[in-house]
């Protein structure tokens, strides 16, 4: 996606964070916080993402395809995945 975060344990509390425009990529959902995380971060990329396995986050969100789609966040499914076209105005 184009960021970058480094984040260690409770002891040793180090967190850094890159800042850099977000890019189209590819990723796959494995719960439902991170793959909501990623759906987020696939909204605000510019280009085309695709988020496998997103049963999770459509499980856990009734109605999300169309609520992000009244978002003006165009959402489609796929055979590969949830495909998620970034926000309008973002370039």
């Amino acid at each position: 996606v184009g960021s970058e975060m480094c984040i260690r344990d409770r002891k040793n509390l180090y967190v850094r964070i890159k800042p850099s425009r977000l890019t189209a990529s590819k990723a796959s959902g494995m719960d439902l916080r991170g793959t909501m995380g990623l759906i987020v971060l696939a909204a605000s990329a510019k280009g085309t993402s695709i988020i496998d396995n997103p049963g999770y986050a459509l499980r856990g969100y009734p109605n999300l395809i169309r609520n992000l789609n009244n978002l003006g966040i165009k959402v489609s499914a796929s055979k590969q995945g949830e495909e998620i076209k970034g926000l309008p105005g973002i370039k």
